[in-house]
C-alpha cells in the first residue's frame, strides 16, 4: 500500500512505517520521559516509573531509531540544497 505517496519499500516508507508502529505502555513512556527530560538513570526511571529497566532501555532505542527515521522522512520531503 502507498501513503501519501511514499513507497513502503523505499527507506522512507520503511522509516515511515516504523515510526507509526512505535507505541509503548502508559509507565514506559513516562519512564522514557525521566531519562530524556529529567536526566535520571534508566534504573532510576524504572524505579520511579513502575517500567522494567528492560522496557526502558529498549523504548530509548526505539525513541532513538525514530529520530533517525523522521531525519530520514524528513531528508526525502527537503529539497537539495543549491551548491552555487
Amino acid at each position: 500500500m502507498i501513503v501519501m505517496g511514499i513507497d513502503p519499500g523505499s527507506n522512507t516508507g520503511a522509516a515511515l512505517s516504523r515510526i507509526l508502529r512505535l507505541h509503548t505502555a502508559r509507565a514506559t513512556r513516562e519512564g522514557l520521559r525521566l531519562v530524556l527530560v529529567e536526566g535520571l538513570s534508566q534504573v532510576a526511571a524504572a524505579a520511579q516509573s513502575g517500567a522494567t529497566r528492560q522496557s526502558i532501555t529498549r523504548m530509548l532505542g526505539s525513541a532513538r531509531q525514530a529520530v533517525a527515521d523522521a531525519q530520514v522522512i524528513a531528508g526525502a520531503a527537503m529539497p537539495e540544497k543549491r551548491r552555487d
